[in-house]
């Protein structure tokens, strides 16, 4: 029996390690799997995003992020500070001087609204100095400077003069001042063809003098693609070249030169970075950002929020269930006692009534004092009054009335009460007697 026993356990067991090694074994098969799969993305190559954005943040080619490290090098004097405010709120900002501050607008689109015109035209006259690179300026902005651009062919499939590069794969962009005077050649399908067309300047604005309009570089054609605006105090630096400023074109050879020598007419002590106005400037879509960039929607959103973290709070307490009121137990023997003896008295049935108490009687007796009542005589009364000590007389006459109530089917209420006070009086001897 020993035997048998072992040699199941031991049955057991080995099917029991045959299961652990089958799922080992699998267990062993999907972390292979996951692990193979993961080398696998890791080492396959990344596609390039070629996305423009000008955005600081980004490191993918036509993103800003190499520009934006580098700025504190040109600005050696100069605090850099990235904006993400609107123009609106640039101007309330208390400035003391304006005249210390130059903002960078780095996109493929500048079309500043009406007041957003009458806003940047407000700080120049104060004294600021904006930096503009787009392929498009338009709006009322350009309206203001009588300027127009153009992008409608492409000259860089034109064979440039002075371009000694092998097939025009690069295409020049020239810097005009006589001190830089530079020339830097950039890939064809890397820059825009967008310039400035040569038009001329009405002297109808006060703060604008077309005679300081500068001429500060062209492109491989011999367009403008750099020029500058003074108006009031301050003015504006435009280029229509963009791409330059990018992580792209900054690795490409001594390109970035030209971006340092670009910005190197701003002399200002204070750089601001725009990054609000930019294209691939990263702001959530989900309809929250409406409710919170309405001043209204995000007082009642907050409130709500402290409303229902108010009422988590209180309400997360445990709650006691109700206990309810349980009454004490009644007693109704003496209810079912009335009851009963209400029935008895409407029907006015004595002798049923004599019948019963005798019942009770003779059980009483037989419960005490273990005697046989089947039979009433003399000499069961003599019995009793021994072994109870009640009167002998008193007893006799008790029994005599109980074999009335056996005898006759109708009782008197009289003797019903005569029946009922001679066994109370018993009930009370014995009770004392204990």
């Amino acid at each position: 029996m020993i035997s048998l026993t072992f040699t199941r356990f031991c049955g057991h067991k080995t099917l029991w390690v045959q299961k652990m090694k089958n799922k080992a074994l699998y267990i062993s098969i999907l972390v292979a799997c996951f692990a193979f799969v993961a080398w696998l993305d890791y080492v396959t190559p990344r596609p390039l995003n070629w996305t423009v954005t000008y955005s600081k943040d980004d490191k993918i080619p036509y993103g800003s992020y190499i520009l934006y490290e580098i700025l504190p090098q040109i600005f050696q004097n100069a605090t850099l500070t990235a904006n993400n405010k609107t123009l609106y709120e640039l101007l309330d900002e208390p400035k003391s001087d304006y005249k210390e501050c130059a903002y960078l607008f780095i996109n493929e689109s500048f079309t500043p609204s009406e007041q957003e015109t009458n806003t940047l035209f407000e700080m120049a006259k104060q004294g600021a100095t904006f930096f503009i690179a787009s392929d498009e300026v338009s709006g009322s902005f350009a309206d203001t400077l009588h300027l127009e651009m153009d992008s409608n062919f492409s000259p860089w499939q034109v064979k440039l003069v002075g371009n000694d590069k092998a097939e025009n794969d690069f295409v020049p962009l020239r810097l005009m001042n006589p001190q830089i005077n530079s020339t830097y050649y950039y890939k064809r399908n890397a820059v825009s063809s967008s310039f400035f067309k040569q038009v001329n300047f009405p002297n109808e604005n006060p703060y604008l003098d077309e005679k300081k309009i500068k001429i500060l570089g062209t492109n491989g054609l011999g367009y403008t693609n750099f020029i500058y605006f003074p108006f009031g105090e301050g003015g504006f630096y435009l280029h229509s070249t963009p791409l330059v400023f990018t992580n792209y074109n900054l690795l490409e050879k001594e390109n970035y030169q030209y971006v340092a020598h670009a910005l190197s007419y701003l002399n200002q002590r204070q750089i601001i970075w725009d990054e609000y106005y930019k294209t691939g400037r990263k702001q959530s879509d989900s309809p929250m950002r409406f409710v919170l960039q309405n001043e209204s929607l995000k007082y009642a959103w907050w409130t709500l929020l402290v409303t229902v973290a108010l009422f988590i709070a209180f309400r997360s307490k445990r709650t006691q269930r109700i206990i309810p009121i349980l009454k004490a137990p009644q007693n109704t023997t003496l209810a079912f006692t009335e009851t009963v003896g209400m029935l008895y008295f409407q029907r006015r049935d004595d002798a049923d009534l004599a019948r019963k108490k005798v019942t009770y009687f003779l059980e009483f007796i037989r419960k005490h004092f273990y005697l046989n009542t089947s039979e009433l005589n003399d000499e069961f009364v003599q019995n009793l009054a021994n072994k109870s000590g009640y009167d002998h007389n008193k007893l006799k006459r008790l029994f005599g009335l109980v074999a009335d109530t056996k005898q006759y089917e109708v009782l008197s209420e009289t003797l019903l009460h005569e029946i009922n006070r001679l066994i109370e009086e018993f009930y009370d001897f014995v009770e004392l007697k204990r």
